[in-house]
């Protein structure tokens, strides 16, 4: 009992943590799909058109805007040993906020989120949710379980919050993470087994960067192709430790498992296409990569990825946490130059990184230890030239929690979401140049109430491009 308590502490960690997201040949979706992929095709013909008389009934679709995606999560605080815990219950919702905070969207889910939603176009979002609760309680701690069976995938228009399902779980699989494309114009999601296992802490599989339950499904969304790719070689914990999709739009950046060891590819959205980085980026040598700084399997946190828009570096970070002691390193993939370089190992955790739009520096958070209890934390946001010279502290906030931040499209700020030992969520934004931190929104605001029992706490997602007059 023991070992399962212990084992269910780690996980909650994990999951906290997170929200603060083979090589065959590409295949068509199954003939038996076919019939309800066109009926699910007429649907989003027929909700492009709506968005079309919107935007011309607008007259200012020129002009292009953007906007905040967020999720809210629920935690539940407890009390033990004299010390506090800050772990999430569930998913409550999430919304597209403009930067002024004038203009807030609540966005409608079927069923029970089961994480992140996302969109990059002010048209529709995705998202994934389940068919009953994912909430059980063991050994008196709330236990959200990701590998819930019943599963499905679905898309919402951003006007009239109308879902419409594009899959659903199998026999033998479940929708279980998924990402969508600029211009929402292809959605790839993750099928995985389903586990024999009945109870227990089966969700810990989605850390674990070593094992090949996962399949990849690249969705066309405007003629409703699918691919199946990346069967035997992939799983939830890759696609979080590095996503990347390009520029144009037309291709994806992942890591896949290629015997005991991984490997950088390149997928190319409409055809399925799995191109190793060594043909992709031919100026590094791929084949010197040390995956053993980044994957190991004696500790269950894997380093994350971040490619620069201009695709000519990859910065990378791994957190270590021992005894309650953390610590973290920055190395750095100079894709044009050839090299790789260590930028800092130094004590902290980083819980989440962002690069400038001009690929010439990105930006951090860099807490003080590995805790969600904001009494016990203090945080700050850095910002590095790409050469990992010129560090300069942008933010530091004392006992508060920053989880997650995004440098804005047109480089002039940075938008972040943290919370205090009020339990108050805030989305704010600092100017780079300046310092300048303001206060876009809060949840108190947003929701009405402030729930000291299970605070709703906001995350930052993503970028949504809208047309001027949406």
């Amino acid at each position: 009992m023991k070992q399962g308590k212990m084992l269910l502490i780690l996980f909650i960690l994990l999951i906290s943590f997170t929200f603060g997201y083979g090589g065959g040949k590409a295949v068509n979706a199954m003939g038996r799909n076919k019939v309800k992929n066109s009926q699910l095709q007429d649907k989003v013909e027929k909700d492009d058109k709506a968005i079309g008389k919107i935007a011309k009934k607008t007259g200012k679709a020129s002009k292009k805007e953007y906007r905040i995606l967020y999720l809210k999560y629920s935690n539940v605080i407890k009390s033990a040993g004299g010390r506090k815990s800050f772990s999430i219950y569930d998913f409550p919702g999430g919304g597209i906020i403009t930067l002024n905070g004038k203009n807030n969207n609540n966005l409608k889910f079927k069923g029970y989120l089961m994480g992140r939603p996302d969109s990059m176009k002010y048209d529709r979002y995705f998202y994934i949710s389940a068919s009953g609760s994912p909430i059980s309680q063991q050994y008196g701690y709330y236990f959200f379980n990701f590998d819930y069976p019943n599963q499905d995938v679905w898309y919402a228009g951003v006007k009239n919050k109308k879902s419409t399902k594009i899959k659903g779980a199998g026999k033998k699989r479940f929708p279980s993470d998924l990402a969508v494309s600029p211009g929402n114009k292809y959605l790839a999601y993750l099928m995985t087994k389903k586990k024999e296992k009945k109870g227990g802490l089966i969700a810990l599989d989605r850390f674990n960067p070593f094992i090949t339950d996962t399949y990849m499904v690249i969705r066309n969304m405007k003629t409703g192709n699918e691919k199946e790719i990346l069967k035997g070689k992939y799983n939830r914990q890759l696609l979080k430790s590095f996503l990347h999709f390009s520029g144009k739009g037309d291709a994806l950046y992942t890591i896949i498992r290629e015997g005991n060891s991984f490997k950088f590819v390149k997928l190319t959205l409409e055809t399925g296409k799995i191109t190793e980085f060594k043909s992709a980026f031919p100026s590094f040598d791929w084949s010197k990569t040390k995956w053993e700084l980044f994957f190991r399997k004696k500790d269950n946190i894997s380093a994350k990825f971040f490619m620069s828009p201009d695709e000519s570096m990859i910065v990378a970070f791994k957190n270590y946490c021992d005894r309650g002691k953390s610590s973290y390193k920055i190395w750095a993939f100079d894709i044009k130059n050839g090299s790789f370089k260590k930028y800092e190992d130094a004590p902290g955790f980083i819980q989440g990184l962002t690069w400038k739009n001009d690929s010439k520096r990105f930006a951090y958070i860099l807490l003080t230890k590995c805790t969600c209890f904001p009494g016990y934390v203090d945080s700050s946001i850095y910002k590095m030239d790409r050469d990992g010279k010129n560090k300069k502290t942008l933010v530091f906030e004392k006992e508060r929690k920053i989880n997650s931040l995004g440098w804005s499209p047109d480089g002039k700020e940075i938008v972040f979401c943290d919370y205090g030992l009020d339990f108050v969520g805030y989305i704010k934004s600092v100017d780079p140049e300046t310092n300048k931190v303001r206060n876009i929104a809060n949840m108190k605001d947003i929701d009405g109430k402030v729930d000291q029992e299970k605070p709703v706490i906001p995350s930052f997602l993503n970028w949504i491009t809208v047309q001027s007059g949406d």
